[in-house]
């Protein structure tokens, strides 16, 4: 399925993007406290891009492997139908949540784009494809709640058969 691709493409990403952030925050620290000389801007390239796709590229992912925080303190005293009901409307408030942040990530991001915003720091970088990586990552969120809500196994594999 070509949403598994791209998913599987984007958490690549994400990985690689989380190994080159913790190496360019040690050579920042390193440069800062052992040689007095930091890197340029890098904590606001981490802040704006790195974080951006190590969070971004990866809630799918996480999703559809069942890696989002839960609690499950009343489950024992439910049925597995309210079980199953509750968790079905957990999904909708989730779509209809991710499809907000999409939709305005992706306003911001033609605003961004439009006016040819720059970032604050010295580097001056442009602004709008963090929102675009917002954009991709939450709107592929939206396709796997999406088909979670209507019952497609790959994209609640985990939730609902434990709750059955």
């Amino acid at each position: 399925m070509i949403v598994d691709k791209i998913e599987q493409v984007m958490t690549i990403i994400a990985s690689i993007t989380l190994a080159i952030m913790t190496m360019y925050i040690f050579l920042d620290v390193m440069g800062r406290y052992i040689f007095n000389h930091p890197l340029v801007g890098a904590l606001e390239i981490t802040e704006d891009y790195l974080m951006v796709i190590v969070i971004f590229f990866a809630i799918s992912y996480t999703f559809t492997r069942n890696g989002h925080v839960s609690v499950e303190l009343f489950d024992q005293f439910m049925s597995v139908h309210v079980k199953k009901t509750i968790l079905k409307l957990v999904y909708l408030i989730g779509l209809v949540y991710m499809f907000l942040i999409t939709g305005q990530g992706y306003k911001q991001m033609v605003n961004t784009y439009t006016s040819g915003s720059l970032s604050k720091s010295s580097l001056a970088y442009i602004l709008w494809p963090a929102y675009l990586i917002l954009v991709l990552g939450s709107a592929l969120l939206c396709i796997r709640l999406f088909q979670a809500l209507i019952g497609n196994k790959k994209a609640d594999k985990t939730d609902i058969a434990e709750v059955a």
